[in-house]
């Protein structure tokens, strides 16, 4: 099994990978290509999920003001 990787080590900057591969082996090349792919899948789902959450506290927000204005007005009854 695969050590866990920290997110520092998952979100790194394009700065750290070497902007061309042409002195590289072919071997240095596919390593680095995998590293970036898996940074690439990790944020990707990580920006998924700040989406989703985003999403679902927009949802809670209304919620809470609807029910808010609810409590505010005076029952007819």
């Amino acid at each position: 099994m695969a050590a866990q990787k920290s997110p520092g080590d998952r979100f790194r900057s394009a700065t750290d990978f070497p902007k061309t591969i042409a002195s590289l082996e072919p071997s240095e090349a596919e390593q680095i290509y995998v590293e970036m792919r898996d940074c690439l899948i990790f944020t990707n789902r990580s920006r998924s999920q700040l989406i989703r959450r985003n999403e679902e506290h927009k949802q809670m927000t209304l919620a809470l003001k609807s029910d808010l204005r609810d409590y505010k007005q005076p029952s007819t009854s």
